[in-house]
């Protein structure tokens, strides 16, 4: 595969990066973190070495997803998800999640977080200049990072 061309050095960087949760545009997001794995087991046999043979395919379990959020919009997303279900809870209700960054001369790098819901809300507030933020946990049904998925699609 060739190398990345680059335009006037440009990377991706926050500043590249946009979120829309259920279709809408949230710009106060401050942090985006997920550990996507794929559990295996190695299968052993008869081999002198005492190493394995073979590998399964693995049990794919969706990574619980971390959002950073300016607090007001932290807020907003919960009160909007709350109307939503009809029950008053933020935790009832499916939606998408749409992370994408973008650099002039770089493919688009594009993550969905399909069919999550909100798991969790973290606050920790301290003194500084720094905007108050709340930290919104998302379990979803699965993560399709730039069309590819770690599990298998058949």
């Amino acid at each position: 595969m060739p190398a990345v061309v680059r335009i006037n050095s440009n990377t991706f960087s926050w500043a590249s990066t946009r979120t829309k949760i259920d279709g809408e545009l949230y710009e106060g997001v401050t942090g985006f973190s997920y550990d996507n794995k794929l559990e295996t087991t190695y299968i052993f046999g008869q081999r002198r070495s005492g190493g394995p043979i073979a590998q399964t395919s693995g049990k794919y379990t969706p990574p619980e997803v971390k959002l950073s959020m300016l607090a007001e919009e932290a807020d907003a997303l919960c009160a909007t998800m709350a109307l939503k279900s009809g029950q008053g809870s933020y935790g009832a209700v499916e939606f998408n999640v749409l992370f994408q960054a973008f650099e002039i001369g770089l493919a688009p790098m594009t993550l969905v977080v399909a069919k999550a819901r909100i798991v969790g809300v973290s606050a920790s507030y301290a003194e500084g200049p720094d905007g108050l933020k709340k930290d919104i946990t998302l379990k979803p049904m699965g993560v399709v990072e730039n069309g590819f998925t770690l599990a298998r699609k058949v």
